[in-house]
């Protein structure tokens, strides 16, 4: 059950700290005082999506904190130990959730940070909130088979289904796509045969591009060497004659005959046939070196060959030859899947047969429950509905086949719950037949139903008495009493009628200081939920007359309460 609860900076609440007992608890204030935001901070601390609109105006953050008191083996707890989260025994379980006014939100469990979804799943084993808007989906027809299994408690079967229902949609599937368009399917297997040869026939290699390009570097750099080697002997001592050596020994045989003139001759002589020797050595230097060159054009041109047909195959089937590869076993794995498609849809089609005759027995059998289930559920639902002042009132859980061999996600049941409140007349579509009122008390019937169930410690309703007055609202007050037997209830309302009955009162008021609107919680004494009880009777002028009806519903409901 939920202890306590603490709310700071949460729309018009500043700070609230509110205490909460076992039993019945009732919430009641003017319209527009705060009341929905109490819920909306119990959604909050308990994972649901919270909007950034909740941080009061002015406030960097806002934070909700809830204690609960929950039995060692409440399925809360059970949870939490799965998730390592250990309560020491004896200890409050504490939910804490901040949202700042960016929009940002982070939770803990016992001052642990949490993962939202963990939360959310543990606020659902904590608390159920009943609102208005259950009554809408009440209305809304696809929605009746989820309530009827609920209530029939056939959830581990009909997860059961929807595996298999989810199986056979998948090889449906799969099965479609084989039996695609054979055309198509040839055209396709021609284009991968041809992409196959081609990735095949290239005989590629890891790492074969980079030593290409490595070798065209080396051979480009051993031609423009070649080239200027060439260029250099051609101008020592070109083929056809003449050149630098040629030109040197004419200058070397000029001077040969005057060499015994002087020594100046001499020198001059000596110095140019060193000359002449040094370029002879030279020249044949530089032949050795243009021989020494690794460099062949054959060689060169099958390099660039080799690389414009993996640039060529790069725009096709990826970037490296890694991806090529990969392109290359992906499409014959596709070719073979194809090639074997017959015996691929022979072993698909045995498959589906066997999971379509499992779903079929499965359907059965929730079908079978689901129409015991109903039988059960009109009779309960009648006998809450007569409680609550509509005791001539027929209800109908119809279940009825779909279309033969039309499966759906939830089996091949049709649901609808139809009603008759007056005798004589047939049982017909709900939207048809109820009032505001009348809806509010069936789905408080159907809720008193399935909280025997559910395990969960603490139900909220808000304003479930919406549509109603007089005698019905008594009736509602004492269903929502006899529901805190065995769970804590809190319920937001208007009427007197159910607020009388509540073994515990909170007020919610709106003040105005300083400017600024602030929402108070108080616990009310005998002597103020007296008066509080007057004013929802007569309005904001409460009268004597109103407190003593006041007085003398608490004093009816507490000697109610002890018979």
């Amino acid at each position: 059950m939920l202890r306590s609860l603490y709310i700071e900076n949460i729309a018009v609440i500043e700070r609230a700290s509110i205490e909460l007992e076992a039993g019945f608890t009732v919430l009641t204030g003017e319209t527009g005082a705060g009341k929905s935001i109490i819920v909306d901070a119990i959604h909050m601390v308990t994972g649901q999506r919270a909007s950034r609109d909740l941080v009061r105006t002015g406030a960097k953050t806002a934070r909700v904190t809830a204690a609960f008191a929950e039995p060692p083996d409440s399925p809360a707890l059970q949870l939490l130990a799965q998730e390592g989260f250990e309560l020491p025994e004896g200890e409050d379980l504490l939910l804490e959730r901040t949202l700042t006014a960016e929009g940002r939100s982070t939770a803990k469990i016992n001052g642990r940070p949490a993962p939202l979804t963990l939360v959310r799943e543990l606020g659902a084993r904590l608390i159920n909130i009943h609102g208005q808007h259950d009554g809408q989906h009440l209305l809304a027809e696809e929605r009746h088979i989820g309530f009827l299994d609920r209530l029939a408690g056939v959830e581990p079967l009909l997860q059961e289904y929807r595996a298999c229902y989810r199986e056979a949609v998948s090889l449906r599937r799969r099965l479609s796509a084989l039996r695609s368009d054979e055309k198509e399917k040839a055209r396709r297997m021609d284009l991968l045969r041809f992409q196959i040869a081609e990735i095949e026939e290239a005989a590629l290699k890891e790492g074969e591009e980079e030593q290409l390009l490595q070798r065209r570097r080396l051979m480009r750099g051993a031609q423009k060497a070649a080239e200027g080697l060439s260029m250099a002997i051609e101008a020592l001592a070109p083929a056809e004659g003449g050149g630098v050596r040629e030109l040197l020994s004419q200058a070397v045989r000029t001077l040969t005959p005057h060499r015994t003139l002087s020594e100046d001759f001499e020198r001059l002589a000596a110095r140019g046939e060193g000359l002449l020797e040094e370029t002879v050595l030279y020249t044949e230097t530089l032949r050795d070196a243009l021989e020494a060159l690794d460099f062949n054009e054959s060689e060169a041109e099958a390099v660039e060959q080799r690389l414009s047909q993996l640039a060529k195959l790069r725009q096709k089937y990826g970037e490296t030859v890694g991806e090529m590869l990969e392109f290359g076993r992906k499409a014959q794995k596709e070719l073979q899947t194809i090639e074997f498609s017959d015996e691929e849809k022979k072993r698909l089609a045995e498959r589906l047969e066997n999971v379509y005759n499992k779903l079929q027995r499965l359907a059965s059998e929730l079908s079978k429950a689901r129409k015991t289930a109903a039988f059960e559920v009109e009779k309960k639902v009648e006998r809450e509905l007569a409680f609550l002042d509509l005791e001539k009132t027929t209800f109908v859980v119809s279940v009825t086949p779909m279309d033969r061999g039309v499966y759906g996600e939830d089996g091949a049941d049709q649901v609808v719950f139809l009603i008759s409140t007056n005798p004589g007349e047939e049982p017909r579509s709900l939207s048809r037949i109820v009032s505001g009122g009348e809806l509010s008390r069936i789905m408080l019937a159907l809720k008193a139903i399935l909280g025997r169930q559910d395990g969960v410690g603490t139900a909220i309703f808000d304003e479930v008495d919406a549509g109603v007055s007089g005698s019905a609202a008594e009736k509602i007050g004492k269903k929502l009493r006899e529901l805190s037997g065995d769970r804590q209830v809190l319920c937001i309302t208007h009427l007197a009628q159910i607020a009388c009955l509540a073994d515990g009162h909170l007020l919610i008021e709106k003040k105005v200081t300083d400017e600024r609107t602030a929402t108070t919680v108080t616990p009310l004494d005998h002597e103020r939920r007296v008066r509080e009880l007057a004013r929802l009777l007569s309005g904001e002028d409460v009268t004597e007359a109103a407190l003593t009806h006041a007085a003398e519903l608490l004093r009816a409901a507490g000697e109610s309460s002890r018979s």
